[in-house]
């Protein structure tokens, strides 16, 4: 059993490396510094996870990730092992009903019955807001194989606020492909979302319990520095992207994503779109208010595509956002530009 176990071990470690090689030509085909970090990692320190920290290290750099952030659940065990390695950070997942938390570099560990006291999802985001620098939303459907969230757990998700962080994409209990029909669903309820106004950046974490899931989707963050503190801003201005494999970028009038632009009614501006990915792209969407696609591009293989995009403004015209599927389906969400309509 031992044998057959280390074999396992070592058919995940070379799938990573594939993974990590394809990454890293990806990146050489954009211009602009980005990064590739995981913001949801369990450890041994999460009563059901398993892994040296310094193991998980190892399979990101393996997997070509650039930061991680161990947010084990209900510990604070983590933050003495991650300040003594390059390149990780802390974090926790407080696991409560009915929405679990996610918070990274917290200024104390959040417990339950105590400084969270449960069934009230907007009162103990605000508590996690308070000791946090960016609280996010994880797995808001539900996650894999199992747990589907019922219709209270949904509409608890409108109690958190008009802008917030999200995961998009979530790799729980997966060792070779992240996306499944839990993340199709949390792209339908982002859409809902930001229908409804609500500025929502998207992440992709892998919620791995255990380093060899490590390195099946990564937040593609832009920033100028690799460290915590310069990923936290970046992603809380939404200047980031959820992905399996790609690298995207969404611009308007030369500014980021997650960016207001206010446009007249009946006016045309023009979207800048970069997609990249190094074993090729099979297709490019523009989506707008309610989920709808505006634009549909056949990229046909290609590794790589920079494009201004004219779209035509109407009063219902909320956001854009970009979104991409590499030629092996692998899936790619950029942040949306938001619009303001003017009369």
């Amino acid at each position: 059993m031992k044998n057959h176990h280390q074999r396992l071990i070592k058919e995940l470690e070379l799938t990573k490396a594939d993974r990590g090689i394809r990454l890293k030509k990806t990146k050489k085909l954009i211009k602009k510094k980005v990064y590739a970090i995981d913001p949801h990692v369990h450890s041994k320190y999460s009563t059901d996870g398993v892994g040296e920290i310094l193991r998980f290290s190892d399979v990101a750099k393996l997997a070509g990730l650039d930061f991680l952030f161990i947010t084990d659940h209900f510990s604070r065990k983590q933050k003495e092992e991650t300040d003594k390695i390059d390149n990780l950070s802390w974090g926790q997942e407080p696991g409560i009903w009915p929405h679990h938390i996610g918070v990274l570099k917290g200024s104390k560990l959040l417990r339950y019955k105590k400084e969270l006291i449960d069934f009230d999802i907007k009162a103990d985001y605000n508590t996690a807001r308070q000791i946090s620098p960016f609280v996010f939303l994880p797995h808001p459907t539900g996650f894999y194989p199992k747990a589907v969230y019922n219709k209270h757990q949904l509409d608890s998700i409108w109690e958190l606020g008009d802008d917030f962080p999200m995961e998009v994409i979530n790799a729980a209990g997966k060792l070779s492909r992240g996306w499944d029909e839990f993340n199709a669903k949390n792209i339908i309820y982002w859409d809902k979302l930001l229908s409804a106004k609500k500025k929502i950046q998207p992440l992709a974490g892998s919620d791995t319990h255990l380093p060899e899931g490590v390195g099946l989707v990564f937040t593609g963050v832009y920033c100028s520095k690799l460290n915590d503190d310069c990923l936290i801003s970046a992603m809380k201005a939404g200047n980031c992207f959820a992905s399996e494999t790609s690298i995207l970028n969404l611009t308007c009038k030369g500014k980021p994503m997650g960016s207001t632009i206010k446009a007249k009614c009946g006016t045309k501006i023009d979207l800048e779109i970069t997609i990249a990915d190094s074993a090729g792209l099979k297709e490019a969407r523009i989506v707008t208010t309610n989920g709808r696609v505006v634009k549909k591009i056949n990229l046909e293989g290609k590794t790589f595509i920079n494009a201004k995009i004219p779209l035509k403004i109407s009063s219902k015209t909320l956001y854009y956002r970009l979104e991409s599927v590499a030629s092996d389906d692998m899936r790619g969400f950029s942040s949306p530009i938001y619009i303001l309509p003017q009369p």
